[in-house]
């Protein structure tokens, strides 16, 4: 019973390779898709270009981000970091009705006949199937395949109703559903410690992609408590799959790849001071990222970046989902980057990527205020912040540089709309900074770094 899916295991086929297909049942034919097979291990590979995006929410919007992906005849893949599918039904907070995106059910999720029915209907989305028909896609989740904000072992009881089904049940069936629909080999993420695998593009990158959701503690009340307590404790990948992160950093980096990719539904970096988003309501500000993230889980993100400062781990960069926030920023060999310290310096970058279509940070609030204090405050740790915007981003990568850009669509409630280029961001090989705008050329000795202002 596998809710009349096909997946198809298809082996020995030339490395770096485009290869087109097609489904037949009876007499009836499905379109032409194609695929595109990674280089060999060993492969000199001069680049390598996909787009990668995360967050999709039916009742949200219209996937028109997805269809513009599927246009662009020069990319290689997909990465897809995070919430393919939202649990919610149509609520007052994202209303699906006066744009005809009612979700199917119209209900929370909690059976597998309704993740399956929600799978389902996004399928039936023409820009989600030609994204599917157009590219191979490599896939990690977070928490919305099953409901948000959930552990391994519970989910929190405004989400998780024990008296409709136990929260167990309700994990099988998100993650059954999820195998079942998603070009994503079905594991036993209990067993082998996570939905964690890696990808080697010959010389050129490592693709490492982690999961940071499905084995972790609990959540706790604030960061300064999270950060007292060891990563026995309170984690977010668990040992087993701690140490792969770690084996994977490593042997990267001893065999001579140029760069390590992490594709994560979780980012790395720090939020900034509370108060850059104070406002008269709200004095006291608001954290950015929070004890959901990995600012949460301090100890063991600690033990990742001290392995980098350790082994010299160099040209590392993070591509995280979830933020709903388009972000370019630095991660500090503290964590929390100290502004004058020399024990805090950054040590890998990290685009986080706009929601493809789902809610935005502050949607509420007058947010330019916010924009000025971070630039002011927090633009020597990450020159690029964007607010309420959907969209996604393409990366190039080569061997003296990776490019970033960041497409934006400024309605998705309207379904011809369409993306639009904001800004080209690069980081070049083996320095830890962002050239904003790509004006750099390409083997710079130096680059400035903008200071907080005082």
């Amino acid at each position: 019973d596998i809710d009349y899916t096909v997946k198809l295991i298809v082996d020995d086929l030339t490395p770096n390779t485009w290869y087109y297909y097609q489904f037949r049942v009876g007499t009836t034919y499905s379109e032409v898709g194609r695929t595109r097979t990674i280089p060999s291990s060993d492969a000199d590979i001069d680049s390598w270009k996909f787009a990668f995006g995360s967050c999709k929410q039916y009742s949200h919007g219209f996937f028109n981000n997805l269809g513009d992906i599927a246009d662009k005849d020069d990319l290689d893949m997909m990465v897809w970091l995070n919430d393919y599918i939202y649990e919610f039904p149509s609520t007052s907070l994202v209303n699906g009705e006066p744009i005809g995106r009612i979700p199917y059910p119209d209900d929370y999720l909690y059976e597998l006949d309704q993740y399956r029915g929600r799978y389902a209907q996004g399928h039936l989305d023409r820009n989600v199937q030609r994204a599917h028909q157009q590219l191979p896609w490599i896939m990690v989740w977070d928490d919305h395949e099953v409901v948000n904000d959930y552990w391994k072992t519970g989910g929190p009881s405004r989400w998780q109703d024990d008296s409709i089904l136990p929260f167990a049940e309700r994990r099988t069936n998100g993650y059954q559903a999820f195998f079942e629909w998603t070009p994503t080999r079905s594991v036993d993420v209990d067993v082998v410690g996570g939905l964690y695998k890696s990808f080697r593009f010959g010389n050129l990158f490592d693709l490492i992609m982690i999961d940071a959701r499905s084995q972790r503690t609990e959540d706790v009340e604030n960061i300064t408590y999270g950060a007292s307590l060891s990563v026995d404790e309170h984690y977010c990948f668990g040992e087993t799959q701690r140490d792969w992160i770690l084996n994977e950093l490593t042997t990267s980096k001893s065999d001579g790849v140029q760069w390590r990719l992490l594709g994560t539904n979780d980012n790395f970096g720090q939020s900034p001071t509370a108060t850059i988003f104070a406002g008269e309501d709200n004095p006291e500000g608001d954290i950015l990222f929070g004890t959901d993230n990995l600012e949460g889980y301090d100890a063991e993100r600690q033990i990742i970046l001290d392995l980098i400062i350790e082994n010299d781990i160099d040209n590392i960069v993070s591509m995280a989902g979830g933020a709903h926030t388009g972000i370019a920023q630095k991660v500090f060999s503290t964590g929390l980057p100290i502004y004058g310290d020399n024990e805090s310096y950054p040590i890998m970058t990290e685009f986080c990527v706009d929601g493809m279509s789902a809610p935005k940070l502050f949607e509420d609030d007058d947010y330019l205020p916010y924009l000025t204090k971070y630039a002011d405050e927090w633009g020597w740790v990450s020159p690029y912040f964007r607010l309420q915007m959907d969209g996604y981003s393409i990366m190039t990568v080569t061997n003296q540089m990776i490019k970033v850009e960041y497409w934006i669509n400024n309605n998705t409630r309207l379904n011809d709309t369409k993306s639009e280029l904001d800004i080209e961001i690069c980081v070049r090989d083996g320095i830890v900074d962002f050239d904003v705008g790509c004006l750099l050329t390409n083997n710079p000795t130096s680059q400035p770094t903008t200071q907080p202002t005082t």
